[in-house]
C-alpha cells in the first residue's frame, strides 16, 4: 500500500468529503433548533465542504458552497460574513440560466445575511423575490426552498 494516495483517488476523496460535509450542514442548517454543539458542527462543516469543493469541485459546486457559508453565518448572527458570502454566490445563482429553486435560494439566503447584517433595504428587496419565487416552485423543490426560507424574518 503506498503512502499517500494518488491523485485520482485523492480526488475521488475530496470530492467524497465535499458531499458529505455540505449536506451535513445543510441538514444542521434546516433544522429548526440547534444546540451549541450542532452550531459549531454546522460552522465548521460548512468551512470543511466548501474547502473540499474547493480542491474537488467546479465552479459551480464552490458557488453553492459560498451559499451555505452564507445561511450557515446568518443563522450564527454573523451579519457582515454573512453578507459577504450571500452577495457572492448570488451573483452568480441568481442568473436567468439558473434552475428557479436555485434563484429563489439565492434571494433567500441574500435577504436572510441582509437582515442579519442589518441591511433593511436589501433585505427588503430581496425577500419577497425570494417568496414569489418560492410559491411558483413544483412540491419537490418547494418543500426544499422552505425549510431555508421558513428561518427567514417575514416581512
Amino acid at each position: 500500500m503506498p503512502d499517500h494516495p494518488n491523485d485520482q483517488e485523492l480526488a475521488k476523496w475530496q470530492r467524497w468529503f465535499a458531499v458529505e460535509c455540505n449536506n451535513a450542514a445543510w441538514d444542521l442548517a434546516e433544522k429548526p433548533e440547534r444546540s451549541t454543539e450542532e452550531n459549531a458542527a454546522m460552522l465548521q462543516v460548512a468551512h470543511a465542504a466548501a474547502y473540499h469543493w474547493s480542491k474537488a469541485g467546479n465552479a459551480l459546486n464552490q458557488v453553492r458552497a459560498r451559499l451555505l457559508l452564507a445561511q450557515v453565518h446568518a443563522l450564527l448572527g454573523d451579519g457582515p460574513r454573512a453578507l459577504e458570502y450571500a452577495r457572492s454566490s448570488h451573483a452568480d445563482l441568481a442568473q436567468p440560466q439558473s434552475p428557479e429553486w436555485e434563484r429563489a435560494l439565492a434571494h433567500a439566503v441574500l435577504a436572510h445575511a441582509a437582515k442579519v447584517a442589518g441591511q433593511e433595504a436589501l433585505y427588503r428587496e430581496h425577500y419577497p423575490v425570494a417568496k414569489r419565487l418560492g410559491e411558483g416552485l413544483p412540491e419537490d423543490d418547494k418543500a426544499m426552498f422552505m425549510k431555508t426560507f421558513g428561518q427567514i424574518p417575514a416581512i
